[in-house]
């Protein structure tokens, strides 16, 4: 009986943990021609809290924030020789694994 009651304890506490109340963006860097964009500096920070959290795209374009608390966040994205791209009060909810993308244009 006491090993049912331990089994079924740990089981429970995976759930607990799977539901982390955490939030994630993710998508693809593009230039203005389509093409997909390596290397780009992806920075969101929490407005209400100013902790930042950074990722780059890899060969694909693609980047990952992962584990961001639900708030409010302004998302930047730059690389050198293009033009950075910043969204403001861009909102996320708990348990949302939010799709953004950007398209950077070449620098003046």
């Amino acid at each position: 009986m006491l090993a049912l009651a331990v089994i079924a304890f740990a089981c429970s506490g995976q759930n607990l943990f799977a539901q982390s109340g955490r939030a994630s963006i993710t998508g693809v860097v593009t230039d203005s021609s389509g093409a997909v964009v390596q290397d780009v500096n992806v920075t969101a920070t929490n407005s209400a809290t100013g902790v930042a959290t950074t990722a780059k795209t890899n060969v694909s374009g693609a980047f990952s924030l992962l584990q961001l608390q639900p708030g409010t966040y302004s998302l930047r994205v730059e690389k050198e020789g293009f033009s950075s791209q910043v969204q403001e009060n861009y909102q996320l909810v708990a348990e949302q694994n939010a799709g953004l993308n950007f398209s950077l244009h070449p620098a003046r």
